[in-house]
């Protein structure tokens, strides 16, 4: 490993020096449950705040923590219900479902520029707070 150029390493190469690296300065890595809910967190309040676009940050809520974990079945009646994300799921949904709903470019900007703000609007309930319903580990 030693004098290889870093653009040559594969992940499986570089993992274990990584990890070597961490536990010398007194670090470790979380595990996943708990990175999803950084991760969520994270991604809640740059949504909330603007500091990306909100139904960006909601896209990547549900693409790396609801559905890259096992929350999604745990489910029990509604989308999102196990860690009480139901009505983000939904905006989720209702925004992935514009172009098939509306069918003028300008009713598209104007019901895109809606739910933007409604879904800002939801984020901003759990970007700045750990919430009750919201586990510090999502599995």
């Amino acid at each position: 490993m030693a004098g290889e150029r870093a653009d040559t390493l594969v992940r499986a190469d570089a993992e274990p020096e990584f990890r070597r690296a961490l536990a010398e300065v007194g670090l470790t890595l979380p595990t996943p449950a708990v990175a999803r809910g950084w991760l969520f967190r994270y991604y809640a309040q740059a949504g909330a705040t603007g500091a990306i676009p909100a139904a960006s940050a909601l896209q990547r809520i549900m693409m790396d923590v609801y559905f890259g974990g096992e929350a999604a079945s745990q489910d029990q009646v509604y989308a999102g219900d196990a860690l009480g994300i139901e009505r983000l799921v939904g905006l989720y949904w209702e925004y992935d479902a514009i172009p098939e709903r509306v069918f003028t470019d300008a009713e598209q900007a104007a019901e895109r520029s809606r739910l933007e703000a409604e879904i800002q609007a939801a984020l901003a309930g759990f970007g700045h707070s750990r919430q009750a319903s919201l586990p510090e580990e999502i599995p």
